[in-house]
């Protein structure tokens, strides 16, 4: 699992420390640069052996994966999309309300990810 670091260049303290024995690459860019994975400017990435490291701890970090494999904001988007399309307003703002309380995902979030699904 691939992490990017959206504030702040890598180092001591910029990484949940417990999950150190997992970090198979640490690399930061020599400029911030925008990373197509995200869809966002990044210092670097932090790359871990198998994933299973949760987001609440990356959040603390506010360090970003991609977006696209992350199967619940996936489906909120495809269910905000269909709602939208439908215009079932109220199926749509309970999805929103969902994800939002339920899942801590921010209005950027949903609408990025319900913008993968919109034709």
């Amino acid at each position: 699992m691939r992490a990017y670091a959206i504030h702040r260049p890598l180092g001591m303290g910029t990484y949940p420390s417990e999950y150190r024995d997992q970090i198979t690459e640490l690399h930061n860019y020599e400029f911030m640069q925008w990373v197509d994975e995200i869809n966002h400017n990044a210092f670097g990435y932090i790359e871990f052996e198998d994933g299973s490291i949760p987001k609440e701890a990356l959040d603390r970090y506010d360090l970003w994966t991609d977006p696209r494999k992350d199967e619940k904001l996936v489906a909120a988007g495809k269910a905000l999309a269909r709602s939208a399309k439908s215009e079932d307003w109220d199926r749509f703002e309970h999805v929103w309300d969902k994800a939002k309380e339920k899942y801590g995902y921010s209005d950027s979030q949903l609408e990025r990810a319900m913008g993968w699904f919109e034709e």
